[in-house]
Formats: structure tokens, C-alpha cells, sequence
């Protein structure tokens, strides 16, 4: 099992993630929940995740936080159409 290298922080039960993103003409919001968090990053449970690819820059507020730039790292869907997906931040929060 591959250790991490990153200190990692439990959110509260409703912290939200907002993912902002271009396609088409228009901006996209997508919506989750905050999974885990550390200091270069995030986890998030999305649902319906049809628009993210791995590699895609995105810009990202969780919680109170200031919008960030972030890249998405992975996506694993673990249930029916319930994605967790990795977010790196391009710089530490």
C-alpha cells in the first residue's frame, strides 16, 4: 500500500466544493462534496461526471476558501454514476 505523502485533513459533514470550468461558450459549475483535503490538494464526490478529464485546469473553491487554481490528478468512479475526484492545487493553501 503506497503511503501518502501529504498530511491529510477531515472535512466537516457539509463541506461543499465548488469546480469551475470552460466548455463550449459558457462556464460550468459543478457541485460536491469535500472527501479529504491537505495542503497541495483535494478529494471530492461528484456525481454525473461526464465534463472533467484528467489533466484539465480548473478553477475551485471549497468551503470559505479563496477560489484556487487546481488541476484534475484522478477520477474513480466507486458506484453508479458517484465519482471521487483528485484536485491538485497549483499553489499550497
Amino acid at each position: 500500500m503506497q503511503k501518502r505523502s501529504r498530511i491529510r485533513f477531515s472535512p466537516t459533514e457539509d463541506a461543499l466544493v465548488y469546480v469551475y470550468f470552460p466548455l463550449k461558450d459558457e462556464i460550468i459549475e459543478k457541485k460536491g462534496l469535500l472527501f479529504d483535503e491537505s495542503a497541495n490538494g483535494c478529494s471530492v464526490i461528484m456525481l454525473r461526471n461526464k465534463t472533467l478529464t484528467i489533466g484539465q485546469d480548473v478553477l475551485i473553491k471549497v468551503g470559505d476558501l479563496a477560489h484556487l487554481e487546481a488541476q484534475v490528478r484522478w477520477i474513480k468512479e466507486v458506484h453508479d454514476n458517484t465519482f471521487l475526484i483528485g484536485f491538485m492545487y497549483h499553489e499550497k493553501i
